[in-house]
């Protein structure tokens, strides 16, 4: 497979389960159906309640069209998504759900979410552990997948409610450590 951007033939890297795909040359990187998400969760698995639905919310993107040639099926229908904060490029190709991303794009991705995550409040995570714990109802094919989210937006509930309370913090501890075990 060939990059999109300089057609030097790209080399396969492991990353946990799967292989994604980076060029050698301008170190861009082809993820697979489903593997951006999954890529996601691996380097950062409390981030993995936080969803990278490239494919559905369209007013967070500014879309824009680019002759770039897709490196695993040579579609040339794709689109470009810009991001309006901050200043993140997609490139999707519809045919094959694949997505490229420039080199540095995938870490700018992985801190948009990691900011996103500290600047939510505790109401906003209780209602996050909610869906997630609907999603786990609705949607009991992907069980493992689903647990998985709301134990991850739980320990970040409760980080943020020691972050806005230390002195629940505290005294926590301080009962811990009166106990014997």
């Amino acid at each position: 497979m060939d990059c999109p951007v300089c057609y030097k033939a790209m080399k396969p890297i492991n990353a946990g389960d799967f292989t994604i795909d980076e060029c050698p040359r301008c170190r861009g990187l082809w993820f697979d159906k489903g593997e951006l998400e999954a890529f996601k969760d691996e380097v950062d698995p409390d981030l993995r309640f936080l969803d990278f639905e490239i494919w559905s919310p369209k007013a967070l993107f500014n879309f824009y069209e680019e002759p770039l040639a897709c490196p695993r099926c040579r579609s040339v229908s794709m689109t470009t998504l810009k991001y309006l904060e901050p200043d993140l490029v997609v490139t999707l190709y519809p045919s094959c759900e694949g997505v490229w991303l420039n080199f540095g794009d995938f870490k700018d991705i992985v801190d948009a979410f990691r900011a996103e995550a500290e600047a939510k409040s505790v109401p906003e995570y209780v209602i996050s552990s909610l869906k997630e714990a609907s999603d786990i109802l609705v949607n009991p094919q992907n069980l493992i997948s689903e647990w998985k989210d709301l134990k991850a937006v739980l320990r970040m509930l409760r980080h943020r409610v020691f972050v806005e309370n230390p002195k629940i913090r505290s005294v926590l501890v301080g009962i811990q450590k009166s106990l014997p075990l």
